[in-house]
């Protein structure tokens, strides 16, 4: 291949790359937390959490805690998770907690603030205990559930 005709196709190629990199998108990889693995802003509840797994979470670039399993105990030991603010988002990326389709959870001893939903759950047979649910868009929203206690 001559040597300008290189040069035409690696220049733009290398500045696409250098672009994609700079500028490209900043996904952050969430895991999962609980049963003494801490959470951070994002994370996948799937096992009952130890006390100190969530502590205070500010949340301005994704949203709080998903639920990924039933029949588990989400004890805030009095934490507050905050997000960013009211975006007019969907869920789960602008609620302060949210579960879809797990059922029999306990989520207690929590404060939620600055979210879109403070928390979003379709959820059947669970229990909310000692929340703190306020500056939010909307405080709970609750979608084809049934038997929850409060």
């Amino acid at each position: 291949m001559p040597r300008k005709l290189l040069l035409i196709v690696l220049i733009p190629g290398i500045i696409l790359v250098f672009f994609t990199v700079l500028y490209g998108p900043k996904t952050a990889y969430a895991k999962n937390c609980g049963g003494g693995t801490a959470c951070a802003c994002g994370d996948t509840v799937t096992a009952t959490t130890s006390p100190g797994d969530i502590g205070n979470l500010t949340c301005t670039t994704s949203g709080g805690l998903i639920v990924g399993a039933s029949g588990i105990t989400i004890d805030g030991a009095g934490s507050t998770i905050t997000g960013g603010g009211s975006t007019n988002g969907f869920f789960p990326y602008y609620s302060g907690i949210y579960s879809y389709s797990y059922n029999n959870i306990v989520i207690k001893n929590l404060t939620i603030t600055n979210f879109t939903y403070g928390m979003s759950l379709k959820t059947t047979g669970s229990t909310i205990q000692n929340l703190i649910v306020n500056s939010n868009e909307l405080g709970l929203m609750f979608a084809a559930g049934s038997n929850d206690t409060f």
